[in-house]
């Protein structure tokens, strides 16, 4: 669900940021024809109808394709229409290898960018180095600082065991991971601040590298501690 509402917010409000777009300077940018080109994005409808697929799945009856009409060797139960990986195997590749392709060529375009730029000017940028940590450390902390707070006030009020510890570990991971791809490409497409942009992206991901693992270790720990209970367990 977080991630829904992060593509909603990034080919929206974050599109109209970075592109400069004035809502209602014209008939053509009226608020109307502008939120009607915002949820009419390929992604955005792909992320709602795939979040109303998602809740489907808890209709009586919806999963009537057996393993028998099916030439894929999977487990042997009922799966619905639209579980393409499994009643369409020769198409679901396809489509997940395209859909991996977005960030690659994102990176294509972020090198071409850096190439204009010395390394030097791109490692002593302290506004990158800035918003990096916080991405990677900053961020994650307060999320772990809200959950935790949100679970202790649970047990006092006599409802323990609110925020289990998938919970916890997804949340985290979320917002550990460097920025998105998707919004340096419309700074490099829309020249606004691309350099910096560029910048940014690359010194995240090289310290999402050692964050990622340090993160993992205070996760493990966490968990172990039983504050947030495991659904598993």
């Amino acid at each position: 669900m977080l991630n829904v509402a992060y593509r909603v917010f990034l080919y929206s409000y974050a599109y109209l940021a970075i592109s400069g777009f004035k809502i209602g300077e014209n008939e053509e940018t009226s608020f109307g024809k502008t939120l009607k080109k915002i949820f009419l994005n390929p992604v955005i409808l792909a992320t709602l109808v795939g979040m109303v697929l998602w809740f489907m799945q808890a209709i009586p009856g919806v999963n009537f394709v057996h393993k028998d009409w099916l030439t894929t060797n999977v487990d042997p139960k009922m799966y619905a229409l639209w579980r393409f990986d499994v009643t369409l195997p020769w198409i679901h590749p396809v489509v997940k290898t395209l859909g991996g392709l977005s960030s690659p060529l994102v990176w294509l375009a972020i090198g071409c960018t850096l190439g204009n730029a010395s390394i030097k000017e791109a490692a002593t940028d302290k506004y990158a180095w800035i918003f990096s940590v916080i991405k990677v450390f900053g961020a994650p902390l307060v999320v772990l600082g809200i959950l935790a707070f949100v679970e202790w006030i649970a047990t006092l009020c006599g409802y323990p065991q609110l925020i289990s510890a998938e919970t916890m570990q997804s949340s985290l991971m979320m917002w550990m991971v460097p920025p998105a791809t998707v919004a340096v490409a419309y700074c490099i497409n829309f020249d606004k601040e691309k350099q910096m942009a560029s910048n940014t992206s690359v010194i995240s991901t090289l310290l999402a590298v050692p964050g990622i693992v340090i993160w993992v270790l205070i996760i493990t720990l966490l968990t172990a501690s039983g504050f947030f209970p495991s659904v598993a367990a």
